[in-house]
């Protein structure tokens, strides 16, 4: 039987230890993939898709039309569009914002996107790991933008475009069961089979600004949880919150994790940038370890947890995490490429790290921590109940502030006791 653990203050900060030890991990992994033998794939397969975004723009009103409008709207959450070399890119000649030759403007982006976009490919090899992910997040939101418009383009962009759209698509499988994306729009689904709304999902809401007061300079030392301090630093966790029938936030309270912004779309489409972008066109044959940049960068940029990252690779069979389990990040397809062992000890020190517990939480109330059922990691039963996916089937019907009394129904019925 697990050990019953009910000094709520002690489990409280054990939460704590474990959010801030994957956010360390994941800070870890970005010094990773800023090593030589990972940035440099990711640094060609950026350029490949920032030449393909002004090549396209270039050749299409329409596709210039809906880059401008998806750098608009990420030009704010998004380090790679802060750049003074985006920022300060020269203006096309004959514009209404050009200036004397030789004279530099800003924010020419609001009018034409390309030029800064000119100016970051011709200096993509300074980018970091997160500014070639931010490329990623670009891109994704670009193919969104250009795949409706497809049919009106010229034949060789729609036939491209409307391949490309269908691929993104393909990759973010699961069914509404799991994403559920409708129910944040406030468009609210019938579940085919109950015929009721759905109770579980990918269910949240845009709570911008939720954080802004923590940001004024006398609220610096009012920081009290990992949560709060993520949400300051402006990524997707300051714009979005957990609805109580999120699938993810079910597993957040269980499990002691960071609730954060639900599964994460841009891990999909990190996985077809890749296999687009990277795949065998550079540096040689891909290597599965790729894969991982979305938990090095989503996460250290504070737009998605861990977990949230983790459960979209491992619907693809990238790889089969249990959650707690670091070392089941590690993609199922293991090569010898130099950047896997980087990767590897990053997350063998994270297992072994004292902060990470292996507990379920239970709450006296909402928000409310009462303590947990803590085990030692190594039964049979609970490695497998552990399995992310499975665990996310497990608490679709779960309740969000789980009881000492439903926890240890929980242990009884999956036999872990």
């Amino acid at each position: 039987m697990p050990k019953l653990i009910e000094e709520a203050g002690d489990v409280a900060q054990w939460v704590q230890d474990k959010q801030a030890l994957e956010v360390q991990l994941s800070l870890e992994l970005v010094d990773c993939f800023n090593k030589p033998d990972l940035i440099g794939p990711l640094r060609a397969a950026a350029g490949r898709a920032l030449d393909e975004m002004i090549v396209s723009a270039n050749a299409e009103a329409k596709v210039l039309g809906a880059l401008k409008e998806k750098v608009k709207k990420e030009k704010e959450g998004m380090k790679l569009l802060t750049r003074e070399t985006f920022t300060t890119a020269p203006a096309p000649k004959g514009t209404k914002k050009s200036e004397p030759a030789g004279k530099k403007i800003t924010d020419v982006k609001a009018d034409d996107p390309v030029p800064g976009l000119v100016a970051l490919h011709d200096d993509v090899q300074s980018f970091d790991c997160q500014e070639c992910s931010d490329v990623i997040r670009l891109y994704g939101e670009f193919v969104e933008g250009v795949g409706p418009i497809a049919k009106d383009l010229t034949e060789k962009f729609k036939k491209l475009y409307d391949q490309i759209d269908t691929k993104k698509k393909d990759v973010q499988k699961g069914g509404a069961d799991v994403w559920n994306t409708e129910f944040r729009e406030g468009k609210e689904i019938i579940n085919p089979k109950t015929k009721k709304k759905y109770d579980f999902g990918r269910h949240r809401v845009n709570a911008k600004g939720q954080y802004d007061e923590l940001l004024k300079p006398e609220k610096a030392l009012d920081l009290v949880s990992v949560q709060q301090f993520l949400g300051t630093m402006k990524g997707g966790q300051s714009i979005w919150s957990l609805k109580d029938t999120s699938t993810i936030n079910k597993m957040d309270q269980l499990f002691g994790l960071v609730p954060a912004s639900d599964i994460s779309g841009t891990t999909t489409d990190t996985i077809f940038f890749l296999q687009r972008f990277l795949g065998a066109n550079v540096m040689g044959k891909f290597d599965h370890v790729f894969y991982m940049l979305p938990l090095a960068t989503i996460v250290a940029g504070a737009h998605h947890s861990t977990l949230e990252v983790a459960l979209p690779l491992a619907q693809s069979g990238i790889l089969n995490y249990r959650i707690g389990y670091y070392d089941t990040l590690m993609p199922v397809k293991r090569t010898s490429h130099p950047g896997v062992k980087l990767v590897d000890a990053v997350l063998k020190a994270a297992q072994k790290d004292p902060r990470n517990r292996q507990m379920l939480v239970f709450y006296s109330e909402p928000k409310k921590i009462a303590g947990c059922y803590q085990f030692t990691g190594n039964e049979s039963s609970w490695l497998k109940f552990c399995e992310a996916t499975s665990a996310m089937n497990l608490c679709q019907k779960s309740p969000v502030w789980p009881t000492k009394k439903d926890v240890y129904k929980l242990i009884l019925e999956n036999k872990l006791a």
